[in-house]
């Protein structure tokens, strides 16, 4: 009976184990989605941006200043989006980016792999 006992525990951990990394994974598509979504996004509203700074130069005026400045919150809050989508990915695969060469590492390693530098907590 004991025999039986620890297969079905052994099959409960894994399948514990394996509906984490497949919520993780999806965790993942959905964030990396969101962030494609964002980039687009942020291509419109430079376009827009650049067609109001350009129609404003090719009419011999001043662009409107309130709208440019809406356009410029619009892309600072995408950008920040995508900055907080991309330190939830680092957190679902447990990874932190080097300062100094710019890899991601996994979390637990105190020196980087590719550069040597020290990696902070």
């Amino acid at each position: 009976m004991d025999f039986i006992t620890t297969v079905k525990e052994k099959a409960e951990e894994i399948a514990v184990s394996t509906v984490k990394a497949s919520n993780a994974v999806v965790e993942t598509v959905k964030s990396n989605f969101a962030i494609a979504e964002k980039e687009q996004a942020i291509s419109k509203i430079l376009k827009e941006l650049g067609e109001l700074m350009y129609d404003a130069y090719k009419n011999g005026e001043e662009p409107d200043a309130e709208t440019v400045a809406e356009k410029c919150v619009q892309l600072d809050e995408s950008y920040k989006i995508i900055e907080d989508l991309k330190a939830k990915i680092k957190e679902i695969k447990n990874v932190k980016t080097c300062a100094a060469c710019g890899r991601n590492i996994k979390a637990e390693h105190k020196f980087c792999p590719n550069c040597g530098e020290e990696l902070g907590k």
